[in-house]
C-alpha cells in the first residue's frame, strides 16, 4: 500500500518538477560555457608568445651557426 501511495505521489508530482528541474539545468549549463572562456584567452596568448620565441630562438641559431661557419672558413 505504501509503494502505491509512493508511486501516485512521485507520478502527480512529476510534472510540476520537470520545469523547475530544467530551468535549473539551464542555469548550470550558462555557468559552465562561461567558465572556459578566460582560459581560452590564456591559451591563446600563451601560444601566441610561444610562437614568437621560437621565431627568435632560431633566429639566433642561424646567426650562431653561420658566425660559426665563417670562423671556420678564416681558419682553414
Amino acid at each position: 500500500m505504501k509503494d502505491m501511495v509512493y508511486l501516485l505521489h512521485s507520478a502527480l508530482s512529476l510534472p510540476q518538477q520537470l520545469p523547475l528541474k530544467h530551468s535549473e539545468l539551464l542555469l548550470n549549463k550558462e555557468k559552465l560555457t562561461q567558465l572556459p572562456k578566460p582560459l581560452e584567452n590564456v591559451r591563446i596568448q600563451m601560444a601566441e608568445e610561444a610562437e614568437s620565441r621560437a621565431t627568435l630562438l632560431g633566429c639566433a641559431g642561424l646567426a650562431y651557426l653561420s658566425l660559426q661557419r665563417g670562423f671556420l672558413g678564416y681558419l682553414s
